[in-house]
């Protein structure tokens, strides 16, 4: 699992760029789907590593986390796409290359 900053950061960003659908966070109790069929964004954060990146100074070296947070599109069958794939394609371009 992600540390707290980092799904914090995570979070941050994706609020920042998305503005289409309710975004779900992990374990957030979400147990029905909405009614009326309005679409939804899962955040999920499946595998995070941490490892020390430098040497030789005790209790001050850096540590940095990599990992992998997954986005879900839920929405409902039977209408199409239009217009989610544009509207993902801008989200992974404002996402693309961060450091979060």
């Amino acid at each position: 699992m992600a540390s707290a900053a980092a799904m914090a950061a995570i979070q941050s960003a994706v609020s920042a760029a998305w503005s289409h659908t309710a975004i779900v966070l992990p374990n957030s109790g979400i147990t029905q789907l909405p009614a009326d069929g309005s679409a939804l964004l899962f955040l999920e954060f499946p595998v995070a590593f941490e490892g020390q990146k430098s040497l030789g100074a005790p209790g001050a070296n850096i540590w940095r986390e990599e990992g992998v947070f997954r986005l879900v599109l839920l929405i409902q069958s039977g209408i199409g796409l239009d217009p989610w794939p544009a509207r993902i394609d801008t989200l992974r371009a404002a996402l693309r290359g961060q450091s979060l």
